[in-house]
């Protein structure tokens, strides 16, 4: 099982740095939008692809977000997703968005306990749903009024499996 115990105060750390940050800062306009974003993750003892489809507001140094993630191992050995609400601190540049933001979700993940000698899943597989901590932290950059691309780092801390990846995220929406 992945030990990802360092992951809860890194975002800590992000949290205090972003809003501090955002205390600075003049509050740009309400922002609201959806994302959707590609990249790479890690569960268990195995990395694969990741996803994230959510949507999101912004409102001075307030973040709120409801999104779906998920990853799974090649081969689809071990896969994990989580539907969450978040709550964060978000700072802002003139086209940019920095954020850092923790929250509760339901986690639904597969996992396989033993493989045989050919690194075949030899046992059946286990499968649980259980409440999650979800962390996220990004930032983005808006070249116009309504789209923007960005960088995310999300994880969830969980009872069963952890998880954790890093994505390119779309986003689409009033950005700023």
């Amino acid at each position: 099982m992945m030990r990802i115990g360092f992951v809860p105060a890194a975002f800590a750390c992000a949290l205090l740095v972003v809003g501090s940050a955002a205390a600075q800062e003049a509050a740009p306009r309400p922002a609201t939008w959806v994302y959707g974003g590609l990249g790479v993750g890690v569960i268990g003892e195995f990395g694969g692809p990741a996803l994230v489809l959510g949507v999101a507001h912004s409102q001075g140094p307030h973040y709120f977000t409801a999104r779906l993630t998920g990853t799974g191992g090649f081969y689809q050995v071990d896969a994990s997703s989580d539907l969450g609400v978040l709550y964060g601190r978000a700072g802002h540049g003139r086209r940019s968005r920095y954020y850092a933001a923790a929250g509760v979700a339901v986690v639904d993940g597969t996992r396989c306990d033993g493989f045989d000698f050919l690194g075949v899943c030899s046992v059946d597989r286990v499968s649980s749903t259980v409440v999650g901590l979800p962390l996220a932290a990004g930032i983005s950059w808006s070249p116009a009024t309504s789209f923007g691309l960005g960088l995310q780092a999300f994880a969830n801390v969980n009872s069963f499996q952890s998880f954790a990846g890093a994505l390119v995220v779309l986003e689409l929406g009033r950005l700023r």
